[in-house]
């Protein structure tokens, strides 16, 4: 069985993000510039990967030392099954293909309709061992060599924009609900009005004089 994790619907423009996070509704994470995947665990510590169309990645396998690595560093439940998504870092030059995790839709049960975003996020937390030390990139918390969390905000949404703006690896902000929940059991793919992406419309390289939409700070 495939599990299609929610896809943001809405996108907004950096100037819209003091009012979002005014409304206290929001809490914001990274977007990362690699591939959205979903990533399985099953009862018996079985692995798989996907990206979030529901296909095999066919440029990168998970190593049996990565899977390995996935369990050693998860703090995982005996016979429970586990959906992750996240981030597959494998659009770098050098790639590293690391995996950011920055929410989780299932822990023994598919979190449909409860718990909140808020929840989940705390569970996901706990999973990943409550890192605190970023990665050498500034871009996630470090859980292990290769794997990493989404750092979430409650507050500060416009420095955290300017903060990715010249980091090749970021491609801006998504917003997401703090009460929001899963509202689809997943089985195909969809969107959710729930979360909102706010991406760079360039990139470093781009000729200043080539750049728009007021993203000048």
């Amino acid at each position: 069985m495939i599990i299609f994790p929610p896809r943001p619907k809405g996108k907004m423009l950096w100037t819209d993000l003091p009012y979002y996070e005014k409304t206290g509704l929001y809490v914001a994470q990274r977007k990362f510039r690699g591939s959205n995947s979903v990533l399985n665990i099953s009862k018996n510590g079985k692995i798989t990967l996907g990206n979030r169309h529901g296909r095999e990645f066919s440029n990168f396998k998970l190593s049996k030392d990565y899977q390995e690595e996935i369990l050693s560093s998860l703090k995982l439940k005996p016979n429970t099954e586990y959906w992750f998504n996240g981030e597959i870092m494998n659009k770098d030059e050098n790639a590293k293909n690391e995996i950011i995790f920055f929410d989780i839709l299932q822990e023994g049960r598919y979190f449909f309709q409860n718990p909140d975003q808020m929840k989940r996020l705390e569970i996901l937390k706990e999973i990943c061992n409550d890192p605190k030390e970023l990665s050498e990139d500034k871009i996630a918390l470090q859980i292990s060599s290769r794997l990493l969390l989404a750092e979430t905000f409650e507050k500060d949404f416009v420095f955290h924009f300017k903060e990715a703006y010249p980091i090749k690896r970021l491609e801006g902000l998504v917003l997401k609900k703090k009460k929001s929940c899963l509202d689809d059991f997943g089985h195909k793919e969809y969107e959710t009005s729930n979360s909102i992406r706010c991406r760079k419309p360039f990139s470093i390289e781009t000729p200043k004089d080539q750049r728009s939409g007021g993203y000048e700070f």
